[in-house]
């Protein structure tokens, strides 16, 4: 019988996994757990090889490690012009080897739309409001995604990572800003959640093509709230009934702490403070993500983004994010912390 996309990406996705852990007996040892590994810890061998230790006690058996941070720095040497003299590229490779001889499961992390690197070399480039001038978002100024040029570079560095042996590359900041109202930024024609979506999913139509040729996956990052239809694009362009084709993997970032609003539904209560609730809060983000791309995209999988930062901290309050991923339905999960600072991935 022939297989689904769905399950031969979860069967691709799992390998790694299955033979890292040999069938321990865990109802969420099946699937991807790992973590993020920051940009410049690259650059200190002695957090390679703190990473390397925990990754071989941890109980993980996926690393996130990035390429491109949200300031445009790259980790990764790429042949384009619109590629900045790599950071780190030896230190880079030696740790996917490492990790992949370990049989991990090996992801990168590609920040698209933000990039003062690039944007102060090549200001044309630049999002503009409508007055004319660069938009800055979280202190770094931010990409038009309207570019062709964009979507071409982004391919090529996602190219480039499968060649140089990462399973799977993750699209962050793959959006518009949400620091500043649509109404004020300078969008090209129509203004509106599909014209926004319709910009982003050409990245990531473009971007996915060239992974996939070379036997890799694409992923896309996206907000919490992005699971949920009635908030529409947020602003930011991640209609999922747009973008969501585009996609193999969809990595909603569930961090209970960025939950203000809590749950509209179906909690009846709220599920606030979202922190007290973090198995709600991960469970039902999955759940409704996977409701939405069952329409559009049947075969993808999604695998979220789960916090390990303050005041979700502890070894148990990862668990309990886990476990909402598994019973969900999502394939793993990734935990997020700042600084590379992580609990156990098992009890």
């Amino acid at each position: 019988m022939a297989l689904t996309r769905r399950e031969f990406l979860q069967g691709l996705v799992a390998i790694a996994g299955r033979e890292l852990l040999g069938g321990k007996e865990n109802e969420v040892a099946s699937f991807p757990l790992g973590y993020h590994f920051p940009f410049h810890y690259l650059g200190l061998p002695s957090q390679v090889e703190a990473s390397k230790r925990f990754f071989s006690r941890s109980g993980g058996n996926m690393v996130v490690i990035d390429i491109k941070d949200e300031s445009g720095n790259m980790s990764l040497e790429v042949d384009h012009p619109l590629a900045p003299k790599a950071k780190y590229a030896k230190a880079l490779i030696e740790f996917v080897n490492w990790l992949r001889a370990e049989g991990a499961y090996v992801v990168c992390r590609q920040v698209v739309a933000s990039d003062s690197v690039l944007i102060s070399k090549h200001p044309g480039l630049g999002l503009k409001d409508k007055w004319g001038g660069q938009i800055v978002a979280s202190r770094e100024l931010a990409v038009d995604l309207y570019q062709p040029e964009i979507a071409e570079f982004q391919a090529a560095i996602g190219a480039r990572a499968v060649d140089i042996g990462f399973h799977e590359v993750q699209l962050d900041y793959i959006r518009f800003p949400d620091s500043i109202s649509p109404r004020y930024v300078n969008h090209r024609g129509e203004n509106t959640p599909e014209s926004r979506s319709a910009a982003v999913a050409e990245v990531l139509a473009a971007v996915k093509r060239t992974v996939n040729d070379r036997g890799g996956i694409l992923a896309m990052d996206c907000f919490g709230y992005t699971a949920w239809k009635q908030n529409s694009d947020q602003g930011i362009g991640q209609l999922l009934e747009i973008v969501g084709p585009h996609v193999d993997v969809l990595s909603p970032m569930a961090y209970p702490s960025t939950y203000g609003a809590g749950l509209q539904e179906p909690c009846s209560w709220g599920c606030k403070p979202a922190t007290k609730y973090p198995y709600e809060i991960v469970y039902w983000t999955i759940y409704r993500a996977l409701e939405r791309l069952a329409v559009v995209n049947p075969g993808a999988i999604v695998r979220p983004w789960i916090q390990a930062y303050t005041p979700l901290v502890k070894n148990g309050d990862v668990i309990k994010q886990i476990k909402a991923a598994n019973d969900a339905g999502g394939m793993g999960a990734m935990c997020w912390n700042d600084y590379g600072i992580y609990p156990r991935l098992y009890p």
